[in-house]
């Protein structure tokens, strides 16, 4: 009998480093089946890769979790991080080859803001990166929250301001990690009951921040993003699980808990 496949992992799209090209990451649970799947679109051709992974360096070996974070560089594609059960993992070739970056890091959110900058969630901890390889990932010692990270958001116009959400709060660093300001404002007004998701957009409205939650989408507009209001209309009332912007077609794409995907155009 063939292989039976469930519990999707996370998926990642990379539209930008080949012009013409698309190609898509995904697997299944453990980071199973874990492939590059390659799409032309002049062709209409599509070919399956499998992701090497192969480890280089003296790291130790990669350990999936059971949904294993996967983040492709926003501003090179051909870069992808993943967060493994036992350490962070950074690929510079489209995952064929990886490099052991944060030894004894679990993660639970990823940001990349400039090719070598790197935000990562673990537990309720977050780590910085500011430079390339070797440069560690270290610890945000004043970062004030107390609860799990659930998502990160950068700027990547401007790498040192990032945003980090944990399941009741939203919290603002504009010089990477030294300092943090808290942003939920009138946020919990709104009942949301549990954020979920986090995605930023540089061109609307002077910079715009977006929170998905058990009740919706909310947005936040530059310079404070405190003064929170609904998003859009339509929306069922289910957990928004993940958020990404598309600065090329305006569109915010919004995942849900078993209610499909939806997007809003946004100018």
């Amino acid at each position: 009998m063939g292989k039976r496949l469930s519990d999707g992992g996370v998926v990642a799209v990379d539209d930008t480093s080949t012009p013409g090209v698309s190609y898509r990451y995904s697997s299944y649970y453990d980071l199973g089946d874990f492939r590059r799947q390659f799409f032309d679109t002049v062709t209409k051709r599509k070919v399956n890769v499998p992701v090497g992974l192969f480890a280089i360096g003296n790291g130790a070996a990669l350990k999936p979790q059971f949904y294993t974070p996967i983040k492709l560089n926003e501003v090179d594609a051909t870069r992808l991080i993943i967060g493994a059960a036992n350490s962070v993992y950074e690929s510079l070739d489209q995952g064929d080859t990886i490099e052991e970056i944060g030894p004894g890091i679990e993660v639970n959110g990823f940001g990349t803001g400039n090719p070598d900058m790197l935000y990562v969630g673990s537990g309720r901890k977050v780590y910085v990166r500011k430079e390339a390889a070797p440069a560690p990932l270290v610890a945000a010692e004043s970062y004030p929250g107390s609860s799990y990270v659930v998502g990160i958001a950068i700027d990547p116009v401007n790498p040192q301001t990032a945003f980090v959400i944990d399941a009741s709060n939203v919290f603002l660093t504009k010089d990477a990690g030294a300092t943090w300001t808290k942003i939920t404002g009138n946020l919990m007004t709104f009942d949301p009951v549990v954020l979920g998701s986090i995605a930023y957009a540089t061109d609307v409205n002077g910079g715009s921040l977006f929170v998905g939650t058990n009740a919706g989408v909310f947005v936040a507009a530059a310079p404070d993003f405190s003064n929170w209001s609904k998003l859009g209309s339509g929306l069922p009332n289910a957990p928004v699980f993940r958020m990404e912007y598309n600065a090329a077609d305006e569109i915010l794409a919004a995942g849900t808990l078993g209610r499909g995907a939806w997007t809003l155009r946004l100018k």
